[in-house]
């Protein structure tokens, strides 16, 4: 009898697990979102350089791995010689991913990553805040993705 009583209690408690269990996960591919745009000489203020709307699909997630920004002048090399004040900036719906300081060259990031984004439709903006282009400006950035299929 008590054998019946702990191998329905058995039952009973795989049943639970199996009925709130999550899917699992199976790798379907690597996703590189490249935004850019140009600044010319003259222009200052909080400026948006690029809008990239995307679609993660239905039963799929995307496992956002890092986002970079980064600034090429027509007169000088990468970073080196412009203002530390100028700052490119990623936003994925509104929210700050991260953005390059360029007085230290480092991206600063104001999320964990990785970082998780679900199905549905999903805007990333790539923006600039110039105090001072004295120079034509090439803003980029790039946001790396795994997505996943989400098995029952």
């Amino acid at each position: 009898m008590k054998r019946i009583k702990i191998g329905l209690l058995v039952m009973v408690f795989l049943l639970v697990v199996k009925a709130s269990a999550q899917g699992n996960l199976q790798f379907n591919q690597v996703i590189n979102l490249n935004l850019s745009g140009v600044i010319n000489t003259g222009v200052s203020g909080n400026l948006l350089i690029q809008t990239l709307n995307v679609t993660v699909p239905v039963n799929k997630v995307w496992k956002i791995e890092g986002a970079t920004t980064r600034i090429n002048s027509s007169t000088t090399s990468p970073i080196y010689g412009l203002s530390p004040s100028n700052k490119p900036y990623i936003f994925l719906d509104n929210n700050l991913i991260g953005f390059l300081n360029l007085s230290t060259g480092v991206l600063v990031t104001s999320v964990s990553m990785p970082f998780w984004i679900s199905s549905g439709n999903h805007t990333i903006q790539l923006v600039a805040d110039i105090s001072s282009s004295g120079s034509t400006q090439q803003i980029y950035g790039i946001i790396s993705a795994l997505e996943f299929n989400v098995l029952p």
